[in-house]
């Protein structure tokens, strides 16, 4: 008999046991896919921007306008290993409501920042791989944008690895960082331009089946490559006058390249002209925080540059001395009262200066063909005045006003050129602005 109620109790107990293992099983994958989401993080930023802008070259030409743009950031950090973490942004920039024409600014190697549409772009896309307690090894398209002083507009923390001086634009490549001490750090950049080694031609493949589009895919036997390298330090301390003083020098060498190769897509041009091009950046950068304790932040940078043009051939007016220029960058910014922003902007630049803006945060270029005339690239002196209000810890607002005197235009058709002083290339630009900036 009681051999039959332990049978009876088992059959009657079985169900539960197993639904019980079946429930733990299923907590345990739930556990494991929480794991594995668990190494992504999210954040976002979205920017409205109004300019009224006013435009006069010296002779005589006017512009005046209006603009309404919009900027959106989605980020995403991934965390699969220890000693590996991912960082990736992905941005949409436009103007609104395209419907009379849209002309396109010049975005150099930024597209996500050319206000083109509302195409997603992948603006940063690279990995950290910590070999060492000292070493880490970076790889894929690189925090090259929004370095110290974009931040201080919004009232933010440095967002970018190297100062606004040293680098504006988006660039692909490799870095290594070596830390010797908590306080110093020695980086390596590899950021190579090249051509993509095929070529599409209108041209029909005899083979063509009648199926495709009858365009032929060749492969350049002469792609154009340049090498870019760049060597950094980066110090930082801190001392009772100031919370942080970080001190960064950089160098960037882009050697001799075609510049008319570049530009046609092609190594493979007929003719005997040619027009080659070699140039040096250096970049000194000083930054302190909290200056006396009051609140006050103030960045200094200098950039000097160092450009040889030469040309033969049907090219030779293209021919230049070696040009060297140099541009200087205060930031000043005042945040030591609760939730109020002051700051100052100024740049001070020598004709042959050769620092080209192509984040176009500022309005930048309105027409093609004009020069470069975001604030970062004039070639002259530039002044910004602002005051941001943090309505929330993340959500701010900012009024400002900018003032442009371009003395010369330094872009020519395949590069850097000497400057043209005419009185077209001439003008001053005022610009009265509005942002709204939210962070989440």
């Amino acid at each position: 008999m009681k051999k039959f109620k332990l049978l009876i109790t088992m059959l009657t107990l079985a169900p539960i046991f197993a639904f019980a293992q079946s429930d733990l099983e299923s907590r345990i994958d739930e556990l494991e896919e929480n794991q594995l989401l668990n190494i992504f993080s999210f954040s976002g930023n979205l920017k409205y921007m109004y300019d009224s802008r006013q435009l006069e070259t010296d002779a005589g030409d006017k512009q005046d306008g209006n603009w309404n743009r919009l900027s959106m950031g989605f980020n995403v950090v991934a965390r699969p290993y220890e000693d590996i973490t991912f960082y990736s942004t992905f941005r949409m920039s436009k103007f609104f409501n395209t419907i009379f024409g849209n002309e396109p600014n010049e975005g150099g190697l930024t597209e996500s920042r050319s206000f083109t549409g509302s195409q997603l772009y992948v603006e940063k896309a690279y990995a950290d791989v910590k070999m060492s307690d000292s070493l880490v090894f970076s790889f894929g398209r690189l925090p090259t944008i929004e370095g110290v002083p974009t931040n201080y507009h919004d009232g933010k923390s440095v967002m970018g690895t190297y100062p606004l001086m040293a680098y504006a634009a988006t660039l692909d490549g490799l870095a290594l960082t070596y830390k010797p001490v908590n306080s110093l750090a020695l980086r390596m950049v590899y950021t190579p331009f090249q051509g993509a080694p095929t070529n599409f031609s209108d041209k029909d493949d005899p083979n063509s089946d009648g199926d495709s589009d009858g365009k032929r895919v060749s492969f350049d036997t002469e792609p154009v490559n340049v090498e870019a390298i760049t060597a950094m330090i980066d110090y930082n301390t801190s001392f009772s006058w100031a919370r942080s003083f970080n001190v960064v020098l950089q160098y960037t060498d882009i050697p001799k390249y075609d510049l008319r190769n570049a530009a046609t897509g092609s190594a493979s041009v007929t003719g005997t002209a040619s027009l080659h091009s070699e140039t040096t950046l250096t970049t000194v950068h000083v930054e302190m925080l909290d200056l006396a304790n009051i609140g006050l932040n103030l960045s200094l940078s200098h950039l000097m540059t160092s450009n040889q043009t030469v040309a033969d051939g049907a090219l030779v007016s293209f021919n230049s001395d070696k040009q060297d220029g140099s541009g200087t960058l205060l930031a000043l910014q005042y945040a030591g009262l609760q939730n109020h922003i002051f700051g100052l902007h100024y740049l001070s630049s020598t004709k042959e200066y050769g620092k080209f803006d192509s984040i176009n945060n500022t309005l930048g270029s309105i027409v093609r063909d004009s020069g470069m005339e975001s604030f970062m690239s004039t070639i002259g002196s530039a002044a910004d005045v602002y005051y941001t209000h943090r309505f929330k810890p993340t959500f701010t607002g900012t009024l400002g006003y900018m003032m442009q005197d371009i003395d010369a235009v330094n872009w020519g058709r395949y590069g850097i050129t000497n400057p043209s002083e005419t009185d077209s290339s001439k003008k001053k630009i005022n610009t009265a602005y509005m942002r709204l900036n939210l962070d989440f």
